[in-house]
């Protein structure tokens, strides 16, 4: 998506990142304002992305623990174990 110049001065005037831009305009809500449109995160959406984001970091942290391993086949999932540090 291409940014204004204009938008780029008020993201950085706001402290509004990169990253929390890439957020909203993939989980916001687009709502015609102006002849243009407004796009944001309603609060309900950003609680159930916090959920969500929780339980990845959770489940790295058993990935990492246990150092889970999978054997891959070309497209097929063999066989799964924690591996053991050496």
């Amino acid at each position: 998506m291409i940014i204004s110049n204009h938008a780029v001065t008020r993201c950085q005037q706001r402290g509004i990142k990169n990253q929390q831009v890439d957020l909203i305009l993939e989980h916001g809500t687009l709502k015609s304002k102006s002849g243009a449109y407004e796009c944001y995160i309603p609060k309900k959406i950003i609680w159930n992305l916090i959920s969500e984001y929780k339980r990845k970091i959770q489940d790295l942290e058993n990935i990492s623990r246990a150092n889970k391993t999978l054997i891959l086949n070309e497209n097929t999932i063999i066989t799964g174990y924690n591996k053991r540090n050496r």
